[in-house]
């Protein structure tokens, strides 16, 4: 099961970067990393994103798979290869929740160092 999600985490970041294949995203549309699907930026919490970064994958650690996830949702990467992408009507609720997500990102990456 963990292998699929991450599976399908992967194929959907691999069609985001694939130019003009995705516009118009909403905020459902955006691979968020946590196990369970999120609707609002209030759903994302420190504990779902620790559980979807502590999945085991082949050759790569905690630490590892943080700075992998940092690449994507880090504000400076994010907002210019992915919030362009996304609906006006929810631009501002995926700006926050990818802020978010990088907040969390930055802190567990902190824990585990």
């Amino acid at each position: 099961w963990f292998s699929q999600l991450l599976d399908e985490y992967e194929f959907r970041w691999l069609e985001i970067a694939e130019e003009g294949l995705c516009e118009a995203l909403s905020f459902r549309e955006i691979p968020w990393p946590t196990l369970m699907p999120i609707s609002t930026p209030s759903d994302l919490t420190l504990d779902q994103v620790k559980a979807f970064v502590e999945l085991p994958r082949r050759d790569m650690g905690a630490y590892d798979v943080i700075s992998q996830e940092l690449l994507r949702w880090h504000p400076d990467k994010f907002n210019p290869r992915v919030l362009r992408l996304v609906k006006r009507a929810d631009y501002r609720e995926v700006g926050e929740a990818a802020m978010e997500v990088s907040r969390i990102l930055i802190a567990l990456r902190q824990s585990v160092s």
